[in-house]
């Protein structure tokens, strides 16, 4: 399961009850054989065991064997399953507040499990009447047969007010007679997404909805609410950390085409929440299919909005959702710049042809707003990582012409190289950032000596710093 390279299964769609075919097949890729093979569980099925070689599982009659805890219990002490340690992502288009058997009716239920358009349900047929369903394959009710580990669905009438749940025929509890019910009650609060540092947590408005899948709000109402939770022990380290590189840094484990990888996050403007990264080896980027984990910042630019179940919430610098407190040019809160020190530099220097790169000014650890910018001509830009001592970004090793963005210092890096060749103003070679820069960044220059001309390099640089590291 925690293998890139084999977390798949593959399960046959039989009907409303697929669901164990697929636990069972979610089983097999976490190690676990089926039951009374080499343990002694037992194999028949006929206790509605999910893991017999033979499922007989129905919604009235499952469970997991002992055997299938312990090989589980050992998986769990054995740090095998850690990719699971995520947040489940909870999307709205697929819940339903209604029992199944509301939706679906007896004739529904037979088609949808034989995929016969002129199947019927048989009524009168079978001895339990919720924990069997019995079906004609051919439309005549003179032929029916029982289907397979199939009893009715929750909600499905079996009586004079009276529906089936969990395999019995129940009473109608009269609250669910009410239509299109909605409260202004909500579930406790989820569990808090980090335990140290900022997290995030939901709630979900309560809702019994007898006729439809989904509750019916006012504009100004909403099925969620939001709030920021936790507590900073180290506010100024944490402030520092990642957590999309922390994310990404999971697959720097795996080789891919023979060798490791350093995995470094990568944002698309229209997926925040997504998961994807790029290698500081080859500039491939990963793709991982799945969202970030809940808290994490949407963008570099903004570190107050987060996400929170695969969605982006605009919260605002005092954490109200939507809120319209702001952050000034140096990150303070409702701030007025006051606190802020604008720097700007111009560096003129002529540089040997061909040799290895030069340095030319240093970016102070909490920079903000940064940019760089370069005249056409020979010269190409790098930036260096000091407290690392390498090259994060190399000017000739870039494709001219292309943006790109890179995240270092757990902010956002926007490259434009622009074309050398050009002596327009839009081929000047610029790099932004908005958010703050967590380290000690190297602006240094090299001359390639591509073009016939001896101008010297000239630099623009500029940047906001922070008066106090309270940002």
């Amino acid at each position: 399961m925690c293998r890139m390279q084999y977390s798949c299964t593959l399960a046959e769609d039989s009907g409303f009850f697929s669901a164990y075919p697929i636990a069972h097949e979610i089983m097999h890729s976490l190690g676990v054989e089926h039951d009374g093979e080499g343990n002694s569980c037992d194999r028949s099925g006929s206790t509605g065991n999910i893991m017999a070689p033979l499922i007989l599982s129905a919604g009235h009659n499952h469970h997991w064997s002992d055997c299938t805890r312990l090989v589980l219990q050992n998986g769990l002490e054995a740090q095998k399953f850690t990719c699971l340690q995520d947040f489940p992502i909870f999307k709205q288009e697929y819940m339903s507040f209604d029992l199944p058997g509301w939706q679906w009716s007896l004739d529904q239920q037979c088609f949808v499990i034989s995929g016969s358009n002129i199947s019927q349900h048989c009524p009168g047929v079978g001895e339990y009447a919720c924990q069997e369903l019995w079906c004609s394959m051919t439309g005549s009710k003179d032929h029916c047969d029982k289907m397979l580990n199939h009893g009715l669905l929750d909600g499905t009438p079996c009586g004079e007010k009276k529906e089936c749940f969990h395999g019995e025929c129940i009473d109608l509890n009269p609250q669910k007679l009410e239509i299109n019910q909605r409260s202004n009650q909500y579930t406790s609060w989820s569990a808090c997404s980090r335990t140290n540092g900022i997290g995030t947590r939901y709630r979900t408005r309560k809702c019994s909805n007898r006729n439809q899948n989904k509750c019916e709000f006012n504009d100004n109402e909403s099925m969620f609410e939001y709030e920021l939770c936790g507590k900073n022990t180290d506010e100024d380290n944490l402030k520092s950390i990642d957590y999309r590189e922390e994310q990404c840094s999971r697959f720097d484990q795996f080789k891919l085409r023979g060798i490791y990888h350093k995995w470094l996050p990568y944002i698309y403007s229209q997926r925040p929440c997504s998961l994807s990264c790029y290698s500081l080896q080859s500039g491939q980027i990963l793709d991982a299919s799945m969202s970030v984990r809940d808290s994490t910042p949407c963008t570099y630019d903004n570190p107050d909005a987060r996400c929170i179940q695969s969605v982006c919430i605009n919260f605002d610098c005092l954490g109200q959702v939507n809120g319209t407190a702001r952050r000034d040019q140096c990150g303070v809160c409702q701030g007025n710049n006051s606190t802020c020190t604008f720097i700007q530099h111009r560096i003129q220097r002529v540089l040997p042809l061909n040799e290895e790169y030069r340095m030319l000014y240093v970016i102070p650890r909490y920079a903000r707003h940064l940019k760089i910018s370069k005249n056409y001509g020979n010269h190409v830009l790098g930036l260096f990582d000091m407290q690392h001592f390498q090259f994060f970004l190399k000017g000739d090793e870039l494709e001219l012409g292309t943006k790109l963005r890179r995240v270092y210092f757990a902010t956002e890096f926007v490259i434009d190289p622009g074309n050398p060749m050009s002596k327009s103003a839009d081929s000047f070679i610029q790099i932004q950032t908005k958010g703050t820069i967590y380290g000690d960044v190297a602006i240094q220059a090299r001359n390639l000596n591509i073009l016939e001309n001896l101008d010297p390099l000239d630099v623009e640089i500029s940047y906001v710093l922070p008066l106090s590291n309270d940002h």
